[in-house]
């Protein structure tokens, strides 16, 4: 309810989603959404494509002068788009299965995308897990299908899906829509948070490295979010002091590498 009043106040509306046929849950209904459409959209890079476009015309008619540039924008948007799906589909192209099971209901526009068979998605919740018949279910799909691996939500349970994986042998792995997961890094590991922080930071150094070798031009990191200020003060502390420590060590070869750092939020 709160969006319609945001709307109803709002001098412009895109509805980047127009024009994309919205697919449906399949899950089991006593999870609460198995008639719903699926709104994680975005994650078919054709979809991308067309909110892209939707929020390019928007932006064109609310702000005709700036018309040029949104229109450049989207060209750049719309080839790193189309190279995301050829780059998928060739990483994709040599599995040994396209089947697919996930205990997250936010991957089947990534599935169509790619040409795989999403089987069964159930987002499991504390108090909301799946039942001895979901159980049964899933365990005979990976067993028909002969499934190696079966995905997690990084922050979501993984109970069932290490049951079902001791009584199948097959594997787990985890799938994530953003960078998260410092804090059950260091759990894990009998480690303070801040630790999971420093990896996490270490990691990043990493990436920018790779993305650099591989000539990504722009890179997006959901480094805070206004959530993470109802943290401790010891670990908002230790976050903000990882920040100006990387700033610090990495002003001169980012300078040196032209490179360019922005802050947006």
């Amino acid at each position: 309810d709160f969006m319609e009043d945001v709307l109803a106040d709002a001098p412009y509306v895109i509805d980047s989603s127009e024009g994309i046929d919205c697919l449906h849950h399949h899950g089991h209904e006593d999870h609460g959404h198995a008639h719903e459409e699926d709104p994680h959209i975005w994650l078919s890079p054709e979809n991308a494509m067309i909110m892209a476009r939707n929020i390019c015309d928007g932006l064109r008619s609310a702000y005709p002068q700036y018309g040029g540039i949104f229109t450049a924008n989207l060209a750049v948007l719309t080839a790193d788009l189309q190279a995301l799906q050829s780059y998928g589909d060739a990483q994709l192209a040599e599995l040994s299965t396209r089947d697919m099971i996930t205990f997250h209901d936010g991957f089947r526009y990534f599935c169509h995308a790619y040409g795989l068979d999403l089987l069964e998605s159930i987002e499991e919740e504390a108090g909301s897990e799946a039942s001895a018949k979901e159980i049964v279910e899933i365990t005979g799909l990976v067993q028909t299908y002969s499934l190696p691996v079966i995905f997690t939500e990084v922050n979501g349970s993984d109970a069932t899906a290490r049951a079902i994986c001791r009584e199948t042998g097959c594997k787990t792995a985890q799938l994530s829509m953003i960078m998260d997961g410092n804090g059950r890094w260091a759990k894990k590991r009998g480690l303070p948070r801040t630790a999971g922080h420093k990896a996490g930071a270490k990691a990043f150094r990493e990436i920018v490295k790779h993305c650099r070798k591989r000539h990504i031009e722009f890179l997006t990191v959901y480094a805070f979010s206004t959530e993470n200020w109802k943290r401790s003060a010891d670990e908002v502390g230790a976050i903000m002091g990882l920040l100006k420590r990387y700033l610090l060590e990495a002003v001169d070869s980012m300078e040196k590498d032209h490179i360019r750092l922005r802050f947006f939020g």
